[in-house]
């Protein structure tokens, strides 16, 4: 047993006491000789405990049972009450520390098992009670943790037997307080190393949250201000559009620099102001100068700024995608006229329409496809009669399977013939036997068209012959291959 470097020492309810000054009774035990037989020795059996609170309510034998008896083995309680005159007369002192056992020790005692740690000593209630106690759970769980096979005289843990069944488990304070004679004070090395690698993931979790947190302050304090930065644009060169012009635009509010590389004038982003339609600028001192209404006079509001050359470098390559089922005409046109009649420019957008089967919306005269194709100039000199593509669509069973057509052009709205908007019109034509709505598989189905052809195009996955099409007719339209778009915007009609 480990006395915590006291040696004349022996236990009273699981607390040592110093025996160093003690007087030997005349009736009872030699406190030396048990002392320097084992250092810490329980001798709470010698007393007559009071009463406790925590076994009042229970009908258990060991809760009830009196231990100061003759048969108990100590002598039937021969040092009186335990209580503090009890103690100052036999000249024992507490020293506030708990006895300690290891588990090699608590294997050597006859009757000790340990319930949470705390190591309980049995020998007083297996001398009175030698036989066992019908129908009493609590003591047929004590004989079978003591005389378990293969677990000795005693030692064992019986803290998962009365933890897990709610009738032993109101026993566990009373069974401490009265038969407690100690604490286990040594972990075994798989609980020792359990612990060292609990601290350790602990500190490796914390490392990284810190660590985290770190670099988020800098990339917020020191790197996104760079990035979010308004990037420089050359006006005359081909980085940004192959349709900007070099000659002066009143949209450079102060002198140009010389690019280090080509002798590109070089301008600040946040410099341009793609509205300045509404503003009167003063040619000579390049600054702007406010009319009195705050607007320019109605015979310059048509000059179209937003649509310079610098102001074009400012504007993201963009489709908007606008998803057609049974739409009737008046909501059509009003929807693909107004996406071409933005003020962005048409050299930035491309507006793609998809026709969720061959349909005829109530009222209608014409099929939803027709009414598309109708609205938009389909360059046939360029790309020629479409043909049905195959694609996988949005189904189950044969609905998986799926043809469309790609009519490719332009619209020009008829309130605005300077408008030259490159359009493209997705038709779904179905597979053959389709005889009511053919090619009909959703919205859904329409949009991740659209959206799985970018995916595949972004990231040069494998492609269907719809995907190639659409491709190929895009590049046509734009001038660029369609990986060099930005933004995607869908509208409902």
């Amino acid at each position: 047993m480990k006395a915590n470097g006291v040696v004349a020492t022996l236990g009273i309810q699981g607390w040592q006491f110093n025996i160093s000054k003690a007087l030997v009774p005349a009736t009872g035990p030699d406190f030396y000789r048990l002392a320097s037989e084992h250092s810490g020795q329980d001798i709470t059996p010698f007393f007559v405990v009071p009463e406790l609170k925590s076994c009042a309510n229970l009908d258990a034998q060991v809760a009830v049972q009196e231990l100061c008896n003759s048969s108990n083995g100590f002598g039937g309680c021969p040092l009186g009450d335990l209580n503090p005159t009890t103690l100052k007369t036999l000249q024992l002192y507490n020293t506030s520390k708990n006895v300690g056992f290891s588990w090699d020790h608590i294997g050597l005692l006859t009757n000790a098992l340990v319930i949470n740690g705390m190591v309980l000593n049995m020998d007083a209630y297996m001398n009175a009670n030698p036989d066992p106690i019908a129908n009493d759970t609590v003591d047929n769980a004590i004989r079978t943790i003591l005389r378990r096979p293969g677990s000795g005289s005693g030692g064992r843990d019986a803290t998962h037997m009365f933890t897990s069944r709610p009738e032993l488990r109101q026993a566990i304070p009373c069974l401490s307080d009265k038969f407690g004679q100690g604490i286990i004070d040594r972990e075994t090395a798989g609980c020792f190393f359990s612990d060292v690698l609990l601290y350790v993931t602990l500190g490796v979790i914390f490392s990284l949250i810190l660590v985290r947190f770190a670099m988020a302050c800098v990339f917020s304090w020191l790197i996104s201000w760079k990035l979010s930065k308004t990037p420089k644009i050359m006006v005359g060169g081909k980085r940004w559009s192959p349709h900007m012009d070099s000659g002066n635009t009143p949209t450079k509010p102060k002198a140009a620099k010389q690019s280090p590389k080509k002798s590109h004038e070089i301008v600040e982003m946040r410099h341009v102001d793609p509205l300045l339609d509404r503003r009167r600028y003063n040619s000579v001192e390049n600054s702007p100068t406010n009319s009195s209404d705050g607007l320019v006079p109605k015979s310059q509001s048509k000059t179209n700024d937003h649509s310079s050359s610098t102001a074009i470098a400012t504007q993201l390559y963009t489709i908007l995608m606008v998803t057609a089922y049974s739409e009737g005409e008046a909501g059509l046109l009003g929807t693909i006229w107004s996406l071409a009649e933005t003020q962005y420019s048409d050299k930035r957008k491309l507006i793609i329409v998809v026709c969720d089967g061959i349909v005829c919306g109530q009222g209608e005269t014409r099929t939803t496809p027709d009414i598309v194709v109708s609205l938009m100039e389909h360059d046939y000199e360029t790309f020629g009669e479409p043909t049905d593509q195959l694609f996988l669509s949005v189904g189950a069973g044969e609905k998986t399977i799926n043809r469309a057509k790609v009519y490719a052009g332009y619209c020009r709205p008829q309130e605005n013939q300077g408008k030259k908007t490159p359009m493209m019109c997705i038709v779904k034509t179905g597979i053959k036997g389709e005889k009511v709505r053919p090619g009909n598989r959703g919205k859904r189905d329409s949009q991740m068209i659209v959206v799985g052809w970018l995916h595949r195009v972004m990231y040069n996955e494998r492609m269907s012959p719809l995907d190639y099409d659409i491709f190929g007719k895009a590049k046509e339209l734009m001038g660029l291959t369609p990986d060099c778009f930005e933004l995607l915007l869908m509208v409902y009609p």
